[in-house]
């Protein structure tokens, strides 16, 4: 099947679908004339590749996913908890980091907000 089924298939846009193509993360893929012809399990790896990506994962992160697929169904479990483990501790720092900005930056604000005050007044 040609880019633009594919693409519509998995919910994502056709330039999405050449890059992860591109970088070897949905497996060799066939052309038939100028067109790339994607068969059935380009279209299970993009899927893949699109819940890994709305979960946050890299294309590094994703490539060690592809590495664990089997020819048909989803990686071991015991493999991709490691994985999700390692993602959601990286995700819970980033999220600490994030909220110490918002708490200084509300900070910031408020002493703004009494400078204005009194300035204004």
């Amino acid at each position: 099947m040609r880019i633009g089924e594919v693409a519509t298939r998995c919910g994502v846009t056709v330039k999405a679908v050449r890059f992860y193509a591109d970088q070897g993360l949905l497996g060799p893929v066939p052309r038939v004339g100028a067109y790339r012809d994607f068969r059935g399990d380009h279209v299970r790896r993009l899927r893949i590749v699109s819940h890994c990506r709305s979960q946050g994962f890299s294309v590094e992160e994703i490539r060690e996913v592809i590495a664990l697929l089997p020819k048909a169904g989803c990686p071991p479990a015991n493999s991709m908890l490691a994985l999700v483990d390692e993602k959601l501790a990286d995700l819970t720092e980033q999220s600490q980091r994030l909220q110490m900005q918002i708490s200084r930056l509300s900070e910031t604000r408020r002493y703004l907000v009494g400078r204005v005050d009194t300035e204004d007044g």
